[in-house]
């Protein structure tokens, strides 16, 4: 068996995230489509929840300070959302955030609340406004003028932990 592109990245994202989180046991629930996985977790000090976990490779970058990712949201992706959501347990949307052929690359976590803001997009965006900035911005209106920002350093925390702020 060959290792697929897909394997790097969201095991990447994994590794990262069970690094920081050594109480945690992932379960694979279902691999959806090449850039989409959800993960069942399980652990010793809080109740399980899943992580939906999503790449792109997909990075604009206007300069050297303004990076922006694509992350398309299918039909599937948040029929798959909802279904994890309705066993009553947690869901976090983990974007995986590449930059060039598995050189560079953040995670963006997210929860389910947050989701419910964006969900009747077909395509959302995230980016991070200079390399200084400590907040990932997931914009919500067209307009640009709400903002959901998640914490770029959310990966190495408790899922309990994660922090998030509104521009509203």
């Amino acid at each position: 068996m060959k290792i697929q592109q897909r394997d790097f990245y969201l095991g990447a994202c994994l590794f990262s995230f069970l690094n920081h989180n050594l109480d945690t046991t992932p379960s694979l629930i279902e691999k959806t489509d090449e850039t989409t996985q959800i993960v069942k977790m399980t652990t010793n000090t809080s109740n399980d929840f899943y992580i939906f976990m999503k790449y792109t490779k997909d990075c604009k970058s206007t300069n050297i300070i303004h990076k922006s990712w694509a992350f398309p949201l299918t039909e599937k992706d948040k029929n798959i959302i909802e279904k994890y959501h309705n066993l009553q347990c947690p869901v976090y949307l983990f974007f995986i955030c590449c930059e060039t052929e598995l050189k560079n690359g953040e995670i963006a976590i997210y929860r389910y609340e947050d989701y419910l803001k964006i969900k009747n997009k077909s395509s959302i965006t995230i980016n991070i406004k200079k390399s200084s900035d400590h907040y990932f911005n997931l914009h919500v209106s067209k307009s640009r003028d709400k903002i959901i920002r998640s914490k770029r350093t959310n990966i190495a925390k408790k899922i309990s932990n994660i922090e998030i702020k509104y521009s509203f």
